[in-house]
């Protein structure tokens, strides 16, 4: 009996604890609601701290147990007896409220491929394969809109362009025809098991669950999902709990919303279908649990690209699986392989693999972690090589042991002798200025004396203005700012003994003989990057060597150019409003217009940028030769102009000199340049165009489309595809001018 009432008695106290919790949090939310409206008419904001305790608690602290109380029978039974119905549904209606709002950040994944901002969903609030088609997406910061398709959201940057349309080498374009898209499923995906080794869908699902294992109950994206087969195999699994299907290919696409619309047993909840590009995700950085990429790494045109967008977006301890094939063992001997392999690459944009190590070091370069395999067949299992970030505590004890200078003296030591920078410039520039101090000074002080505050505070703004420039330089793969260990000076001589790290995917660059890589494979030693023959012809040293001894002049006999000195007074006047600020000279080749730049003193620092080592070693070689030009401001950097190793927002100008018809994806490098443009920064580039008499040449249209699938280069056949092209990557104020087959191009990012 004693035991009976001592249980009624700790079951009574439970519930009347249970009673108060419940109804302190309907108070604190109905005093919050009605603190939020009284605020909103006066107009004032909400403290985020107070909504985020009064809103959100049970989340953050009560869910798991709640949950766990309000399913229980014992709480039902004295529920019905001693808690009124309105504190039960106050209860439930909490717990179903954090549930909504956990499914709404599911949404807080999209992002913009252009600047990478979350993108604002407006259409039905289920995450579904139905609702994607009536939903439209806009971006707040380069305000561009994303609408759905009949079967998929299509997030890519040339969505929405009406002349411009987007040239993708052979092996991306064969998967875009309709009746590969049709066969994949009916007997092409299943031949990989014959000549392969692939085992199979159901089987190779099997073999890569256990590396999804600490990722269970996240997002996962199934990349380059062809018809879906593991799309569908992942969302009827329950693990995950948000699936995206994601292909560049419509017709592909078109056949996983059949496939899905024809499997029983399937929901269509919480999966979508999207179209992007590979090497420009939509999506958050940090902010996917895993990507698949079944068969299809070899296939995307910008492998290094791919990897580093994949690491982007995951989450630290995120995993990436893919399969591949890799030639190797007999293949190995057949003469010429290698050099096969690389012609084949540049003219299809797909990729041999000979060897584990290369698909090791690739991972690697782009900041993973690496495990590999299975048979022919090989498992690529990857996860970021990322620091968790450290909690509130964790940075006041690091902060704690720079003040008592332990081991992170770095900190002291700036105090120490950079105090006049952070606390005493302003009123010390006041003094050493003004006519009082200099009278007194002369008579009381000594001259030493003087000279000594004056070079403290020269010393320390020289310091702040040479970090600042330093604070523009970011990693390609995830573009945090890079931390710079070298010369204190920005210039052409410091950048070869210069190292670069990167605080988040930890790795790092370091300045060749003449420049900086900062491109993604830089320090791979295995794997090589192929890109598109018109790319690699200018990585000849032949023709780095002849372009500015008669290529580039050339232009002007043949394209109507007026020459660089002509040009670069045509484009002052654009350049106008950011005099003072930087400016990049993409695809610089030997430099002309970087030295041009230089010599004007109208910037503060110049960046002469090219993926071609020869044309740096040339443009070295030209600033070295050159007089009255001085080598501080200026440095040279290696990279790819659709991974542009800098932050974003921190350039004022970029400039391309006769090269937008040269870069493999014109929309990827247009969209880069506005990601990395400040408000109210400057585009301005000169191009080729084809049209008056040659527009009435049969079949241009088609030829020129396979030129770009072969080459990877561009014809432009009138300045309203260059307008469509600007817009659709956010820019504005498009102008042009025209001469003949010349045009100069210039938009600006909008403030």
């Amino acid at each position: 009996m004693l035991l009976y009432f001592l249980y009624l008695f700790n079951s009574w106290l439970f519930f009347l604890l249970l009673l108060i919790l419940a109804n302190t949090l309907r108070h604190a939310t109905q005093s919050r609601a009605t603190e939020t409206a009284t605020m909103a008419a006066d107009n004032l904001s909400p403290p985020p701290v107070a909504t985020g305790i009064g809103t959100s608690l049970s989340t953050r602290f009560f869910k798991k147990p709640l949950s766990f109380i309000v399913n229980s029978s014992l709480y039902r039974n004295f529920a019905a007896k001693f808690l009124t119905s309105s504190s039960i549904a106050n209860l439930e209606n909490m717990l179903a409220t954090d549930l909504i709002e956990n499914e709404t950040n599911a949404k807080k994944v999209l992002a913009c491929p252009i600047c990478y901002e979350i993108l604002i969903w407006n259409g039905d609030p289920v995450f579904s394969v139905d609702s994607t088609p009536r939903s439209i997406l806009k971006c707040s910061a380069c305000k561009k809109s994303y609408s759905g398709n009949e079967t998929h959201l299509d997030l890519t940057i040339a969505s929405g362009t009406k002349k411009y349309g987007e040239y993708t080498p052979a092996s991306s374009e064969l998967f875009r025809f309709p009746i590969v898209s049709f066969l994949y499923e009916r007997g092409w995906r299943q031949g990989f098991s014959i000549w392969g080794g692939y085992p199979g869908p159901q089987k190779e699902y099997e073999m890569m669950k256990d590396y999804f294992t600490p990722i269970i109950g996240g997002t996962i994206i199934d990349a380059s999902c062809g018809s879906g087969m593991f799309s569908r195999l992942f969302q009827k699994s329950g693990l995950f709990s948000l699936v995206v299907a994601l292909d560049y290919s419509e017709s592909m696409l078109k056949q996983c919303y059949d496939f899905i619309k024809q499997e029983k047993n399937i929901s269509n909840e919480n999966l979508i279908l999207v179209r992007a590009d590979i090497a420009r995700l939509p999506f958050a950085s940090s902010s996917i649990d895993a990507v698949h990429a079944g068969a299809a790494v070899h296939c995307w045109p910008s492998l290094s690209a791919g990897i580093a967008e994949i690491n982007r977006i995951l989450r630290p301890g995120g995993v990436f699986v893919a399969t591949t094939y890799i030639v190797d063992g007999p293949y190995s001997f057949i003469p010429f392989l290698s050099t096969m392999r690389e012609i084949l690459g540049q003219v299809t944009g797909s990729r041999i693999f000979l060897s584990d190590r290369e698909l090791k070091d690739l991972c690697e370069a782009s900041g993973m972690l690496f495990n590999f395999g299975y048979f022919h067949l090989h498992f690529l299992f990857a996860t970021p090589l990322r620091a968790r970030p450290l909690s509130r505590g964790h940075q006041n004890r690091m902060a704690t042991m720079a003040a008592r200078n332990l081991s992170l003296a770095p900190v002291a030591t700036r105090f120490g002798s950079c105090m006049s920078t952070r606390f005493l410039v302003k009123p010390l520039s006041v003094m050493v200025n003004s006519p009082l101090y200099r009278n007194f000074a002369a008579k009381i002080r000594a001259s030493s004396a003087i000279a000594t505050v004056e070079t403290i505070q020269g010393t320390c703004l020289n310091e702040n203005e040479a970090n600042a420039k330093k604070q523009v330089l970011a990693c390609p793969i995830c573009y945090d700012t890079l931390i710079w260990n070298g010369d204190p000076v920005f210039s052409v001589d410091s950048t070869p003994r210069s190292i670069l790290e990167c605080g988040t995917c930890k790795k790092s660059y370091s300045g060749k003989e003449t420049y900086l890589d900062l491109t993604v494979a830089s320090g791979a030693k295995k794997y090589g990057e192929y890109v598109p023959a018109s790319s690699e012809l200018f990585r000849l040293p032949l023709v780095s060597f002849l372009y500015e001894r008669g290529w580039r002049q050339a232009f002007s006999i043949s394209g109507g150019f007026p020459g660089p000195q002509k040009e670069f007074e045509m484009m002052k006047d654009y350049l106008n409003p950011i005099i003072g600020g930087n400016i990049i000279d993409a695809s610089c080749g030997s430099g002309m217009f970087s030295r041009l730049f230089q010599k004007s003193g109208l910037f503060s620092l110049v960046v002469a940028l090219d993926y071609s080592e020869s044309m740096l070693k040339q443009s070295y070689d030209f600033i070295k030769q050159e007089e009255n030009i001085s080598n501080e401001n200026i440095i040279l950097v290696r990279a790819d102009i659709a991974r542009l190793p800098f932050a974003s927002s921190s350039i004022d100008a970029v400039h391309a000199g006769a090269a937008l018809h040269c870069w493999p994806s014109p929309s990827a490098g247009v969209a880069e340049i506005s990601r990395i443009l400040r408000p109210g920064g400057v585009f301005v580039a000169t191009t080729f165009v084809v049209d008056g008499p040659f527009s009435f040449l049969p079949f241009l249209s088609p030829i020129r489309e396979i030129i770009g699938q072969v080459s990877g280069s561009r014809i432009f056949l009138s300045n309203r595809e260059l307008k469509d092209l600007c817009i659709t990557c956010g820019l504005v104020d498009f102008t042009c001018v025209r001469n003949r087959g010349f045009v100069m191009i210039s938009a600006r990012k909008p403030t």
